[in-house]
Parts: structure tokens; C-alpha cells; sequence
């Protein structure tokens, strides 16, 4: 860079710092005009306090709203809880399996109940596509202990059994754990 170049340079630099102290102080002095002006001082001080009942309604408000999404957090989680019993073994379940076919169940035969109960309510034939082999099992073991007959030609089922699916199903899908078993009155 030239001598000329760096002098020109310097010389934009040096106008631009003097222009800019000159825009700051006539700044400055309007802003002495404003401050000695007593209807504008009222305003402001106005203006204040309305700044301060907004930040405080906006404060509120997100509090509000804080507990709100943490209630909804607490209700989230509980009903993921609640969600995550449902269809588990209990010993209320294991109760009802005792008193109604004579052993406990595991967790595959709870999981079959369902499905057999909407073959009987509906199509009443189980769908061999619909069952693996541990639910094969499961329906043999039925079948032997004499609670239901045929299968994919044709499901029939004892009164007892029916009994024993629409409790244990009420008990594990909509009871919660813990809650004591209640007989039906008629």
C-alpha cells in the first residue's frame, strides 16, 4: 500500500471516529432534553410499570405452564406405568388361575386368553397363522385338562373357562396391581 493510500485511510478513519462522537453527543443531549421534560418522564415511568406487570404476567404465565407439562409429564409417566402392568402376571391373576383350573399360568398363556376369548365372541375358530407353537402347546394343555375342544375347525369352551378368561383378563388388563380381588353378585 502506498504513503497516499495509508494517509487516505487514515484520514476516513479519523472523519468517520469524529462523526461518530458528534452523532453520540447530540444523542446525549437530546436524551438530557427528554429526561428534563416532566410529561415524558411520566410516560416512561408509566411505560415502566406496565413493562413490570407484563414481565410478571409472562412470568406467571410460564410458571403455569411449566407446571402444567410437569403434571403432564406426572400423568404421562403414571399411565406408561399403569400401561406397562397391564397384561403382566400378578398374584391376584395367579389367584384367580388356582381357583379356576387348578395351577398357575405364565406369561405366554395370560397373553392367549385375549385371543381366545375374541375366537369365541367371534369367528369361534382359531386361525393356525395366528398361533405359534408354545400357544399349540398352551391349547393342548386345555384340552387335556378338559376346558376346551377342537381348535381351527371349531372352538368350543366351558362356561368355567369363559369364567376364568373374563376374570383374569378384567384383573390383568384393567385392575391395577394390588387392587383385591371381588367376587361378581348377582
Amino acid at each position: 500500500m502506498t504513503e497516499e493510500a495509508k494517509e487516505r485511510m487514515q484520514k476516513w478513519r479519523t472523519d468517520r471516529i469524529i462523526k461518530y462522537a458528534r452523532l453520540e453527543n447530540e444523542i446525549a443531549l437530546q436524551m438530557n432534553e427528554l429526561n428534563t421534560d416532566p410529561e415524558l418522564n411520566k410516560l416512561m415511568k408509566e411505560q415502566a410499570k406496565l413493562n413490570d406487570m407484563i414481565a410478571l404476567v409472562k412470568g406467571i404465565y410460564t410458571k403455569n405452564i411449566e407446571t402444567a407439562q410437569q403434571q403432564q409429564k406426572g400423568i404421562k409417566a403414571e399411565l406408561v406405568r399403569a400401561m406397562s402392568l397391564r397384561g403382566t402376571l400378578t398374584k391376584e391373576v395367579q389367584e384367580i388361575a388356582k381357583k379356576h383350573i387348578g395351577r398357575e399360568i405364565d406369561t405366554v398363556e395370560l397373553r392367549l386368553i385375549p385371543y381366545v376369548q375374541y375366537v369365541m365372541v367371534n369367528e369361534q375358530r382359531i386361525d393356525p397363522n395366528k398361533v405359534n407353537q408354545d400357544d399349540r402347546n398352551i391349547l393342548r394343555k386345555w384340552k387335556d385338562a378338559g376346558l376346551v375342544e377342537g381348535g381351527a375347525s371349531g372352538l368350543q369352551i366351558t362356561e368355567d373357562f369363559w369364567k376364568f378368561m373374563c376374570e383374569v383378563l378384567f384383573q390383568s388388563y384393567v385392575k391395577q396391581e394390588g387392587e383385591p380381588i371381588k367376587e361378581a353378585t348377582r
